[in-house]
């Protein structure tokens, strides 16, 4: 006589995640908030470098041009207009061309710092699916094809290229103030003197406060980030459908500068492929987690038991000093500490910036025989 055995159903690639994500919800959940700031940190690093690029490449070149070319126009009045002299026209078309040479290489230095972001996000997700969800066979995407899928996908209707494209030709771009300040002064009968201030700044107002020193700072600053958020999203959404990720949960910053788009989406649940992914907006900083399942009671914490629902401000909170210094900085962690920096300002402009190599050393997560 035959007996039949009877086998359980084997699990899902997306049950097994799932269950890993469950188990080990509060430790994954503290790595994760670990990471954003970091990656925050290295963010900020990237436009800080952009605009002291800027400044040397183009700020600097282009006002030492239009200073000896201006000092050797002849005419002022309010009938030249650029498009009809010759000698004017010829003065915007090479500071076109400083501004194009000096942002190809700010370009090449950022996309530099989107590539070294990619790869360490897709080095993130594996590091935490093997030793923090004791997944061992879980691999890493290949950044290289992530990095493609971010320099070609569209985000905002543009890709990378485009948006720097706008940044140099388009309205209020670079050169566009750099053709503005020059044929205002013209026609107004400006020195050479105020149509360099006019776009470099005063020395009151730090030389932030010009055409190309306010306004370009300003749009870079939100072209990096945007494109950081784009890049760090299509590296986690490669690697999530690698884990055999189903669904995520979509996070943002909320502050009182987060935007209504991002504000209605957070903490809202997706399946993966088939809902929004940031950026949603220029300078969004809202980003994508696995879903681990809704928040039950308490949840294990380094300091014992906490409420499911504890955010990233609590849980910077709760850990200890030396934590607190490793990811926001020394200096920034004892001014929030001391409560002359609020946890919007440690969270925003105020962050310390990290170089990709630093986020390299301080991201890496510890094997279990590691002491951290």
């Amino acid at each position: 006589m035959s007996s039949t055995r009877f086998q359980l159903p084997k699990a899902t690639p997306a049950e097994v995640v799932q269950g890993a994500l469950r188990k080990h919800a509060a430790t994954w959940i503290q790595r994760f908030y670990r990471h954003e700031i970091l990656v925050a940190r290295t963010v900020r690093g990237l436009q800080q470098d952009a605009v002291e690029q800027f400044r040397i490449e183009v700020v600097g070149p282009v006002l030492r041009m239009l200073a000896a070319q201006l000092a050797e126009f002849p005419d002022r009045g309010a009938d030249i207009v650029v498009n009809q002299t010759p000698q004017l026209r010829a003065m915007i078309e090479q500071a076109e061309t400083i501004v194009r040479q000096g942002v190809a290489e700010l370009e090449r230095q950022v996309r530099a710092g989107l590539r070294g972001l990619v790869e360490q996000e897709t080095l993130w997700v594996q590091e935490s699916a093997q030793k923090v969800l004791k997944l061992p066979e879980a691999r890493r995407v290949d950044a290289a094809q992530v990095w493609n899928v971010v320099q070609n996908r569209p985000y905002l209707g543009g890709q990378v290229q485009e948006w720097f494209d706008s940044f140099v030709g388009g309205d209020n771009g670079a050169v566009d103030n750099i053709r503005y300040a020059v044929q205002t002064g013209i026609q107004r009968g400006w020195s050479t003197d105020e149509t360099v201030r006019a776009l470099r700044g005063t020395k009151s107002g730090n030389f932030a406060d010009g055409l190309l020193t306010r306004e370009q700072p300003a749009q870079l600053y939100a072209l990096v980030r945007t494109a950081a958020t784009h890049a760090s999203t299509a590296a986690r959404e490669a690697s999530f459908e690698e884990l055999g990720v189903d669904r995520y949960r979509f996070i943002a910053t909320l502050d009182s500068r987060t935007s209504i788009q991002c504000a209605a989406n957070d903490g809202k649940i997706f399946e993966m492929g088939k809902g929004p992914l940031p950026p949603l907006h220029p300078n969004c900083r809202s980003t994508i987690v696995p879903y681990i399942g809704e928040p039950i009671g308490n949840r294990a914490s380094v300091d014992g038991p906490v409420p499911a629902e504890t955010n990233f401000r609590g849980w910077l909170e709760g850990q200890p000093i030396s934590v607190q210094n490793e990811v926001l900085g020394p200096t920034r962690a004892a001014a929030w500490r001391a409560g002359d920096l609020s946890f919007e300002d440690m969270v925003g402009r105020d962050l310390t910036p990290l170089s990709v190599q630093r986020l390299r050393e301080l991201d890496r997560i510890p094997d279990d025989n590691d002491e951290e």
